[in-house]
């Protein structure tokens, strides 16, 4: 008995569940019938009378468009998933490859969807429950009234009576209010507009990303509700959504026709429970390889041909081999479910290849091989492709000497007139090694050092050897030298070889490939003190004293022993051991500082000495490598004290006139330069600079030759001793500060000795040496 009590009491609270939802159900319904009371009354008049107009009614306040939508249709938001095909794309070719035209939906706000207030309203737009009429008319009778047509179609015009309008058309509307009110009204005229329209109430079913009713604004057409809805599935059709009107098929839309020609014939304006199909995918196939647009495509019963395909691709693009493509095609039905095939891509061809669902569609380009073509490379005015002909030669292909000037030898020329031009104001006086240069020895953009860098002799043309590389039947590469002097300039025919289809001529330069001194170009500015200085080419062999003679030799105020010679090769490896040197002190101090912040130290003390230390480094850094050689000589001035060796490209020899004072620097008194006199000692030339200060490192004194060694005094004075202790012209005397009073750097005085005879002589030596 208890059972049937709880189940009889179950029942009712069923019961009494249902009867509230039925009468929610019939409020609404009700609310829906009534006039909406939230427009402000319009003011009209009829026949000049003033009247107030209380029944103007509005849209239903439950059939707006939603607030979160975008421009009131709110979009879908799930994207579609992989498709098993796309997976199986994948993971047999490495590609992902999206079906066509899913691009469309990737970015949410498609911007299709129908704004219904700046729309303009078309011919034959149907007016129905909802819309909203307005009504102006003067004359005999004044009106100015706004309503709503209501449930049974019809609008209540004051004075007028009941106009029924819902069936008719937009561009019949204006006449079938005007013929109701002429059967009262006489000598007027009127105007009659649409105002809000009615929300449409789309289904969007089958294969949709969000299949629902959506509330579309009015004259949304085919292409608005499909974005609306973020469009079809990865199982759904591109090529067949069908738009249902009355249980019948209105049109079947394809956004092929839309993507690929713009045709939106079929986009036609929707109605009030119009109904939009997203029906099954159909062929799917997929396309990559040498073509614009890899992608998997839908193809319709009627369109299994393979030019059907290639027109959905663009055609085949220039760089396609229409020689043939690969085939992929599935075969459940048997062991080996996949088959590879091989198809031509000629015109007949496409009209009659079968595509089936699940083909790979892979088009292959053209191969990069010339079929009539020989390259010319290198150190050659024009590094192309020549057509080859029959018994074609290489002096077919480079004809004569202008062949070989490469482009940028006239470039360099033309810089050449823009530097020399600039040379109008003399630079400020520099230091370079124990000399020092002003405008009347170092011009701006010097012509001389622009000549030199002009000529360039490295990239000259190598006459001795050339070589063409040539593919084998076989697949080897052969390289066939030859003499390349011989072959132009000579006409040998043992060098003039014969070409053929493919091959490749190489010319090298002086600086592609090295070459024996003798061979080679070289070209040394000669500077100061000689009777003929300037820019000149050394002969094979050559050496310096050689070249100084050969040009007319020394002046009589030349001063070789303050002779600077600088070389390309030696800066290169002067500036390459300061860098390996700079690598190890950074190290070395890092450890150092590491060390001591892991002991009792002060920690105020020892950032000081970190920060001092890391000065001492920076300046180190600042240092360059001036490539200078240091000649062993003394106060001679004859070309037979000149060193007799090899010249090479780019040395440059200075000789300064002869040299009367030696300066004092560092940490004196008094820096200056003093008068040279061969009976002072270097306390003599101390005392006459004021003498050394308190912070002076005494034990460490030295003295940069004017050749562009360096001496140093250690040991207490009697350090000097024989040649060390003799002062001559040009010399300089440095004494460092006493960086012993830093305890983290005092470690590293020797590096100052070794970056003082690699750099920059008195200048860079003072760096090192003052804080």
């Amino acid at each position: 008995m208890n059972v049937f009590l709880d189940i009889n009491k179950h029942l009712t609270r069923a019961a009494s569940a249902f009867k509230s939802a039925l009468w929610a159900l019939l409020a609404v319904n009700a609310v829906l019938a009534q006039p909406s009371q939230t427009e402000p009354p319009v003011q009209s008049s009829i026949g000049g009378a003033p009247l107030v107009l209380r029944n103007s009614t509005a849209l239903p306040t439950n059939s707006q468009p939603d607030p979160s939508s975008v421009n009131g249709v709110k979009r879908a938001v799930p994207a579609p998933t992989e498709t098993e095909f796309q997976r199986f794309v994948r993971r047999n070719t490495g590609q992902s490859l999206l079906p066509f035209g899913a691009q469309l939906f990737s970015d949410g706000d498609s911007g299709y969807a129908t704004n219904n207030d700046s729309t303009p309203v078309t011919a034959d737009y149907v007016v129905g429950v909802g819309d909203e009429i307005i009504i102006r008319a003067w004359g005999t009778i004044d009106i100015d009234y706004k309503t709503v047509v209501d449930r049974n179609g019809q609008i209540s015009l004051p004075k007028v009576g009941s106009l029924q309008l819902s069936g008719v058309r937009a561009n019949q509307l204006e006449g079938v209010v005007q013929q109701s009110i002429g059967r009262l009204y006489r000598n007027f005229s009127l105007n009659v507009t649409l105002g809000k329209l009615r929300p449409l109430r789309v289904y969007v079913v089958g294969q949709a990303i969000q299949p629902k009713l959506y509330t579309m604004p009015a004259m949304s057409t085919v292409l608005a509700t499909i974005f609306a809805s973020g469009g079809p599935t990865s199982s759904g059709s591109m090529r067949s959504i069908t738009v249902q009107r009355a249980g019948k098929v209105l049109v079947n839309f394809d956004l092929y026709d839309f993507l690929l020609k713009g045709d939106r014939s079929k986009d036609v304006s929707l109605f009030d429970g119009d109904t939009l199909v997203f029906n099954s995918v159909g062929t799917r196939v997929a396309v990559m390889g040498a073509v614009d647009k890899p992608y998997i495509y839908e193809l319709k019963a009627n369109e299994t041909k393979l030019d059907n395909l290639l027109s959905y691709v663009g055609g085949l693009n220039v760089t396609t081999s229409t020689l043939n493509a690969t085939l992929e095609r599935i075969n459940p039905t048997v062991n080996t479910s996949r088959s590879l095939s091989q198809v031509s891509l000629d015109q007949a061809t496409q009209k009659i290849t079968e595509i089936k669902d699940g083909d790979v569609l892979t088009l292959m380009p053209v191969r990069d091989e010339f079929q009539n073509a020989v390259t010319l490379r290198g150190n050659v005015a024009m590094p192309l492709r020549y057509p080859h002909r029959s018994n074609m030669r290489i002096r077919d292909l480079i004809p004569d000497r202008q062949a070989l000037i490469t482009s940028d030898y006239y470039q360099r020329k033309n810089i050449l007139v823009q530097t020399v031009g600039a040379r109008v104001t003399p630079i400020e006086a520099k230091t370079e090694g124990n000399f020092t240069t002003t405008a009347a020895t170092k011009p701006q953009a010097s012509v001389g050092a622009v000549l030199a860098d002009s000529l360039n002799l490295a990239d000259n043309i190598n006459w001795d050897y050339a070589v063409i590389e040539r593919l084998q039947q076989d697949l080897t590469v052969q390289l066939i030298p030859f003499n390349l002097g011989k072959a132009v300039l000579s006409n040998d025919p043992a060098h003039n070889l014969e070409l053929q289809a493919g091959d490749v001529v190489s010319i090298f330069s002086n600086r592609d490939l090295r070459m024996a001194q003798s061979k080679l170009s070289r070209t040394v500015r000669l500077e100061g003190e000689f009777h003929t200085g300037g820019v000149y080419q050394a002969q094979p062999n050559e050496t310096l004293r050689q070249l100084v003679q050969r040009v007319g030799g020394l002046s009589k105020n030349a001063y070789l022993y303050g002779a600077v010679l600088t070389r390309s090769s030696v800066r290169a490896n002067q500036q390459k051991s300061m860098d390996e040197a700079l690598e190890r002190l950074e190290r070395d101090l890092s450890l150092q500082n590491l060390a001591k912040s892991s002991g009792n130290v002060d920690a105020s003390s020892q950032a000081q000495t970190a920060q001092a230390a890391q000065q001492f480094l920076t300046k180190l850094k600042s240092i360059k490598a001036t490539g200078r050689l240091v000649i062993d000589a003394h106060e001679m001035s004859s070309v037979a004290d000149i060193p007799n060796i090899e010249i090479e490209d780019g040395d440059v020899l200075y000789v300064p006139s002869v040299q009367s004072t030696v300066s004092v620097l560092g940490a004196v008194h008094n820096e200056q330069t003093v008068i040279f006199s061969s009976e002072k000692t270097l306390n003599q030339y101390l005392e006459q600079a004021g003498g050394s200060t308190p912070s002076a490192d005494k034990d460490n004194i030295y003295v940069l030759r004017a050749n562009g060694s360096l001496s140093r005094k250690t040991n207490g004075w009697l350090g000097w001793m024989g040649a060390d202790a003799q002062l001559r012209p040009g010399d300089s005397i440095i004494i460092p500060e006493d960086i012993r009073r830093f305890e983290t750097v005092s470690n590293y005085r020797n590096w100052a000795q070794v970056f003082s005879q690699f750099a920059l002589g008195v200048a860079s030596l003072k760096v090192l040496g003052i804080y």
